[in-house]
C-alpha cells in the first residue's frame, strides 16, 4: 500500500494522507476527519447545486456517467499548523463529449487569471444588463435581483503550495 505521511514540523504528529477511499476507510482517522471531510464535501456541493444523487436505476439506458472519485489532502496554515482533513470530489472528465458533458461540470483549479478573468465578465454583463433594462423601463422599475444568475457564486481562491518563486506580485482580488 502506497502511503504519504505528513508530518507536523513542530509538534512531529504524523497524519496519513489517504490515497482513495479505501484507504481513507481502513485509517484511524476515518471516522474524526476523513468521514466528516466527504460529507461537507458532498453537502456543500449538493447545496449550491451543482451535483445531485441519482439511483443508478433511475439512469435512462444509454446515458453516459461520467465516473468520479475522490481525493484527500491535510491541510495546514501558511506558519504549518494543523488546518484540517479535506475529501474533494472530482469528475473524470475524459470521457466526457463535446456538446454533451462540456458545459455540465466544472474544474476544481484555475489558474488566478482565469478566476479574474470570470470575475470581471461576469460584473461587466451583469453592469451592461442593469443599465439596458434600467434605459428601458426606467431606474425605478428594476429590480437587480432578477440578474444574479449573471454573476460568480461561488469561488475559492487558495495560494496554498505555490512555490515562493512563483507567488503572485500582487494580492488576488
Amino acid at each position: 500500500v502506497f502511503e504519504v505521511e505528513s508530518i507536523h514540523p513542530d509538534t512531529q504528529q504524523r497524519y496519513v494522507v489517504a490515497k482513495s477511499l479505501k484507504e481513507a476507510m481502513k485509517s484511524p482517522d476515518w471516522e474524526s476527519k476523513w468521514l466528516p471531510a466527504i460529507t461537507k464535501e458532498i453537502d456543500g456541493l449538493e447545496a449550491r447545486g451543482v451535483w445531485k444523487r441519482v439511483p443508478r436505476c433511475k439512469v435512462p439506458r444509454g446515458t453516459v456517467v461520467l465516473p468520479s472519485h475522490l481525493v484527500f489532502d491535510v491541510k495546514y496554515d501558511a506558519a504549518g499548523k494543523y488546518l484540517k482533513h479535506k475529501g474533494r470530489l472530482v469528475c473524470d472528465g475524459s470521457r466526457s463529449r463535446h456538446g454533451m458533458h462540456y458545459f455540465e461540470s466544472s474544474s476544481q483549479v484555475m489558474h488566478s487569471a482565469s478566476a479574474k478573468m470570470m470575475a470581471s465578465i461576469s460584473t461587466g454583463e451583469w453592469g451592461r444588463a442593469v443599465e439596458e433594462a434600467r434605459k428601458k423601463r426606467g431606474a425605478q422599475n428594476v429590480d437587480v435581483s432578477e440578474f444574479d444568475y449573471m454573476k460568480v457564486h461561488t469561488i475559492d481562491v487558495s495560494i496554498h503550495g505555490i512555490a515562493k518563486g512563483d507567488r503572485p506580485r500582487q494580492p488576488i482580488s
